[in-house]
């Protein structure tokens, strides 16, 4: 039986060669195109899913609707899920901008559009054509915090700012500091447009009038002031600042600006230029008492102002008293010889003090400055000059040298030895109490250099030191404040004491390095019971040597009978639990080996250690390259900082898994030096990068990086892990100003 099948067959074509097409212009689109079977699996992704979402098409072929929530949708993959049942169903979705993961982690942002697919009027599945519009997306985004940090600073801003448009001349925006400087609200703006031109001061209507047109014709000024009157009847001074916005054509569409009360400002001139105004009047009527005398020295001319000073009238002085007869009754003889001595060869002088009498008969202190005065043939008639009253002025002075003698009692009588010295380290002042502390007297000392007493090695510590200080003070013209430092000073009796000093440089007027000030107290008990203290530890490790190797003893114990009962049964259950118990043996002896490397912690004093000379370059494998990059620093630990980097060597090739190369750099910030180490390989885990430093975390013992923390913090150096995950391991050790050193070619205690 025959049966015609050419329209079939024609279909058939048809529908290939629309398949083809459809094909084709998916692969040359930019978007990302994905066709979902009624699994909701890929059966087919276009090209862009590469560029898009980083994806080859071998990735997403196959894979099920968990992947595609869980991975491509994960941050709001119910509802996707949702988007697509309703596609299911026969509904379209449209337009819908959702974020989206790519392989990478990171995220892009698509514009959405989903249709279901339809065979023979069965819905076999969906197809989802996704634009990327992430770009689009950030600047939006970026745009919407800008206007958010804009609002929040308008907000907060004690200025008014405001948005016009143009011409017709609305508010579009005026922050909340109208309240503040006008009394009205920007609701009430909003809602009364003209309520600006009514605040306006009638002083000032045509002048806002003018300036509005000139805006328009892009010819008004940035900035203008103004007056208003506010809700309260006060008047007001504005200042304006004005940007204008035009569109493409350079039409005048927005003005925005910002408006600041300056009443004070305005206030304060009006002042100035009233008293500008008032000046020769103020010279008449001045404080300070002007005067004039002939060449005998009788008064011949006196400002008001006299009588606020010494008591007497003008009339009551002008051709009746010399000026020398004011003077007290007590230096009169003496100070009129001096004046004499000024007077006498007619030239102009600053500033006499001198002694006189009030009318009342107290003492005050004058200080007068005169200039010559001669006639027209240059004959000498006299001065003329300015009487201040200083009275006050000498009883600060007073006041100031008696407050010098307090602090000179405080410093001579505590038992700490203060000290001064000048820029060159020469003593200027030191306490008496050298004397209880060195057995010398100050006067012994005074103008000797401050190190003078230093044993050798505390002397080339402290010129390393400052040294460093002298070139800070090159760089950045300052000094580091308040520096503490341990030194070993000689006694008069030949004996050494062990001191603390803290020292804080000063600065003259004009902010130049003038010398130091400081403290020095005697530690030396301090340091015997730091001593006394490493040695009980060294005490306490003895009898942990003793009682790990009593307990490696017994494990080796336990290790043969594990043996020999492993051998004697053949019960899998009996040999599991034996298998668990070696396992744990096996553990403990490891943490009691772990104990004898760290034994020595803390128990020696901090040495100044070259980091080149301590990088684990001898426990390289061939497959790893170290490159240290460390400048000649020295920095100031416990002697056993080689197993800090040992450790993080350890960390790098155990943990890092594919590390191919090592970096060790230092860096200086903030007056502490940075010892970045950093590796290449798969990095630390973001929730993990502070607890790699607990106690117990980790997969092999749990301390070594515990361990690390413990050795810096002993010397006040601190380290954190900031590198990024899949990029490689970071940790930068942060040492303080007062830890490290370029290097001085020996690594010795500081003595």
């Amino acid at each position: 039986m025959l049966q015609d099948i050419t329209k079939e067959k024609q279909t058939e074509k048809a529908l290939q060669e629309s398949e083809e097409r459809y094909r084709g212009m998916t692969e040359r689109s930019s978007d990302l195109i994905l066709i979902l079977d009624s699994d909701l699996s890929i059966t087919y992704a276009s090209p862009s899913a590469q560029t898009i979402i980083g994806y080859d098409y071998e990735e997403l072929i196959g894979k099920t609707n968990e992947f595609v929530a869980a991975r491509l949708f994960s941050q709001n993959g119910p509802d996707f899920m949702n988007d697509i049942r309703t596609v299911m169903m026969g509904d379209i979705v449209n337009n819908r901008e959702i974020p989206i993961t790519k392989k990478d982690g990171t995220t892009a942002f698509v514009n959405m559009y989903a249709v279901p697919t339809i065979r023979d009027g069965i819905i076999t599945g969906a197809q989802i054509s996704m634009r990327d519009i992430t770009e689009k997306k950030k600047a939006e985004i970026a745009l919407k915090e800008s206007e958010e940090k804009f609002h929040r600073f308008a907000t907060k801003a004690q200025d008014m700012f405001f948005r016009i448009s143009l011409p017709d001349g609305k508010f579009k925006y005026i922050s909340p500091a109208s309240v503040a400087l006008t009394g009205y609200t920007p609701q009430e703006f909003y809602a009364d447009q003209n309520l600006l031109s009514t605040l306006i001061h009638p002083a000032w209507q045509d002048n806002l009038c003018k300036l509005f047109d000139a805006i328009l014709a892009k010819n008004a000024p940035s900035i203008s002031e103004y007056q208003i009157i506010d809700r309260s009847g006060k008047t007001r001074w504005f200042n304006q600042r004005n940007v204008l916005v035009t569109n493409e054509k350079g039409k005048p569409v927005t003005l925005e600006g910002i408006v600041t009360d300056v009443s004070v400002r305005k206030d304060a001139e009006q002042k100035l230029w009233r008293s500008e105004q008032r000046f020769f009047a103020a010279t008449l009527n001045t404080g300070a008492w002007i005067w004039e005398v002939d060449q005998r020295g009788i008064i011949t001319y006196s400002s008001p102002a006299v009588e606020e000073i010494i008591g007497y009238q003008p009339n009551e002085l002008i051709g009746k008293v010399n000026f020398f007869d004011l003077l007290n009754t007590s230096v009169r003889g003496e100070q009129r010889a001096s004046e004499i001595e000024i007077f006498v060869p007619y030239q102009s002088f600053n500033n006499f003090i001198s002694l006189c009498c009030h009318k009342n008969g107290s003492p005050i202190i004058l200080k007068t400055s005169g200039t010559p005065l001669f006639d027209e043939e240059e004959t000498f008639t006299g001065y003329c000059g300015v009487v201040m009253d200083v009275t006050k002025e000498k009883e600060a002075v007073d006041k100031l040298v008696e407050s010098e003698a307090k602090y000179r009692l405080l410093a001579e009588n505590v038992h700490d030895v203060i000290w001064t010295t000048d820029e060159k380290m020469r003593l200027t002042y030191i306490s008496p109490s050298v004397m209880a502390l060195q057995g010398l007297t100050p006067k012994e000392v005074i103008n000797k250099p401050l190190y003078d007493s230093f044993t050798p090695e505390s002397c080339q510590f402290f010129f390393n030191r400052y040294n460093m200080w002298l070139d800070t003070l090159e760089k950045s013209g300052k000094i580091p404040e308040k520096i503490a430092i341990e030194l070993k000073i000689r006694c008069k009796d030949g004996s050494t004491v062990w001191v603390e000093m803290m020292i804080t440089p000063i600065y003259d007027i004009h902010k130049k390095f003038a010398g130091f000030v400081g403290v020095t107290r005697d530690i030396h008990l301090k340091r015997k019971a730091e001593a006394t203290i490493r040695k009980a530890n060294r005490q306490l490790n003895l009898l942990t040597s003793i009682t790990r190797h009593d307990i490696l003893n017994k494990i080796t114990v336990i290790y043969g009978n594990l043996e020999v009962a492993e051998m004697e049964t053949s019960n899998p259950i009996i040999c599991k639990s034996l298998q668990r118990m070696k396992k744990a043996t096996h553990e403990i002896q490891s943490q009691i080996e772990f104990t004898r490397v760290y034994e020595d912690l803390g128990v020696h004093e901090p040495q100044w250690i070259r980091l080149d000379a301590i990088m684990p370059r001898s426990h390289l494998p061939d497959s790893v390259t170290l490159i240290a990059d460390l400048q000649e620093i020295s920095i100031f630990a416990d002697p056993m900082l080689e197993r800090v980097f040992f450790n993080l060597f350890d960390n790098s090739i155990r943990h890092g898994e594919r590390v191919s190369r090592i970096q060790v750099s230092v860096r200086e910030s903030d007056n502490s030096q940075i010892v970045v180490w950093e590796d290449n390989g798969v990095g630390v885990a973001e929730n993990e990068k502070e607890q790699i430093f607990e106690r117990g975390f980790g997969k092999n013992t749990g301390l070594g990086m515990f361990l690390v923390r413990e050795i810096l913090s002993l010397t006040g150096i601190s380290i954190i892990e900031n590198g990024k995950e899949g990029d490689g391991a970071r940790f930068e050790i942060r040492v303080p100003k007062e830890g490290w050193r370029l290097n001085s070619g020996k690594n010795d205690i500081p003595a």
